[in-house]
């Protein structure tokens, strides 16, 4: 958003249908610690805005309504947005990333680019590019819950920590999807993004 508002042209590929990450699709919708200030207090203000309401609790969020503010305003601001791709490679040109493989609905190509900003939350383009990277494995002491969150029919906030699941693995990721249907049969459905913290 901010390189989009700086004139630069701005191609987001998200993998899922919304931006936000834990923050929307994941229903994790209250801030815990930090300044609340810049940035974080213009998307309260325009949260406010877009439900045409004063919000008197400024510790919590609308999770579709910070998505649709965070799509609404890279659009404004000249950025263009896909969703449904999944980056699956770089493209290196000497020691710099150049572009992106992307797989999509319509197919696989590459997105050349001039710079190329991983916010995968799991260094994925770093790693597809060669970067040296760190990750978790049985050696790491330090884990944390994490699971697969309910969808709740009117939003709100949940955090759900039931389970350990490994970010990296399809197959671990598959598991939690299945462990989730299981434990909130009854819920209206289910988070799309795991409620990882690695």
């Amino acid at each position: 958003l901010a390189a989009a508002r700086a004139g630069a042209r701005v191609l987001l590929i998200e993998a899922l249908h919304a931006p936000g990450g834990v923050g929307t699709l994941g229903h994790i919708s209250v801030y815990w610690y930090g300044c609340r200030d810049g940035f974080t207090r213009e998307i309260d203000d325009g949260l406010a805005a877009l439900a045409g309401e004063k919000i008197a609790n400024r510790n919590a969020w609308n999770s579709e309504q910070k998505a649709e503010w965070l799509r609404r305003e890279i659009r404004r601001a000249g950025g263009a947005i896909w969703f449904g791709g999944i980056v699956s490679g770089a493209l290196v040109a000497g020691r710099r990333v150049r572009g992106v493989v992307v797989n999509t609905p319509w197919g696989r190509g590459v997105v050349r680019a001039g710079m190329v900003v991983d916010a995968t939350g799991n260094a994925d383009v770093a790693a597809a590019a060669g970067a040296p990277c760190v990750t978790v494995s049985d050696l790491d002491l330090a884990v944390q819950g994490s699971g697969l969150p309910p969808r709740p029919f009117f939003p709100a906030y949940v955090n759900t920590d039931y389970t350990f699941i490994e970010d990296s693995d399809p197959v671990d990721i598959t598991r939690a999807f299945v462990v989730g249907r299981r434990k909130f049969a009854g819920a209206f459905d289910l988070g799309a993004l795991a409620d990882s913290r690695e």
